[in-house]
């Protein structure tokens, strides 16, 4: 729900900090980038480090960015508070997936783990209409978000709902030459246009309708 909130909050950041819709635009590519080098990075840790204690750090890099966001009193505050969502997205998404592979065949579902990330993907924008309609500052979005992620972070500290499991680490020579093979490297680059489209197909047509789609939303 943090990344999704992203798009429908474009133009008041570009009102907000006065900035141009080509300046505001580079920020859907920079959570993207954070998210890549989390994943590439955090790739050879997550093994010596274990899934739990991954999770955490996790978490503990999206309150950070989530209470420099709200705490943003400039555009290159939200720049580097947008990096740090795309880091914690990652790495979050990451230590979870991992964590799926590893429970009882029986009970592993993939297509509920990537539909529950997806459902976010669509309350998000229905609750930032909501706070524009109420007219409510568009930061109090995610003061919102820091405090249900702050009451995660408590419940995985005190719960420990996953197992901090380690595991041989990959060396880099070993993981130059997986991306090498064809099926891998062309999966990663269909994959790379597909989040490019989504993400900014979906930016634009908010940016420039969403207005419209407020009134649909709450007249419909």
């Amino acid at each position: 729900m943090v990344m999704n909130t992203l798009a429908p909050l474009m133009t008041s950041i570009q009102e907000r900090f006065s900035v141009s819709i080509t300046i505001s635009s580079s920020l859907p590519f920079i959570s993207t980038f954070g998210t890549m080098i989390s994943n590439f990075i955090g790739s050879f840790f997550i093994a010596q480090i274990g899934y739990k204690n991954f999770l955490i750090g996790a978490l503990i890099v999206l309150i950070m960015g989530l209470f420099l966001f709200v705490t943003a009193f400039s555009f290159p505050m939200v720049v580097l508070s947008v990096f740090l969502f795309g880091v914690a997205t990652g790495a979050a998404f990451m230590t979870l997936t991992s964590a799926f592979s590893h429970l009882d065949r029986k009970i592993q579902n993939f297509g509920f783990l990537n539909a529950s990330f997806g459902i976010g993907g669509i309350i998000a924008p229905l609750l930032v209409s909501l706070f524009l309609v109420m007219n409510l500052d568009f930061r109090f979005v995610y003061f919102i978000h820091l405090i249900l992620i702050s009451l995660l972070f408590i419940f995985v500290l005190i719960y420990k709902p996953i197992q901090n499991i380690k595991y041989e680490a990959i060396k880099f020579k070993e993981a130059t030459g997986i991306i090498r093979k064809r099926f891998v490297y062309l999966s990663l680059l269909i994959f790379l246009f597909y989040s490019g489209t989504e993400i900014g197909l979906f930016e634009r047509i908010f940016i420039c309708n969403y207005k419209f789609i407020l009134g649909s939303f709450y007249l419909g």
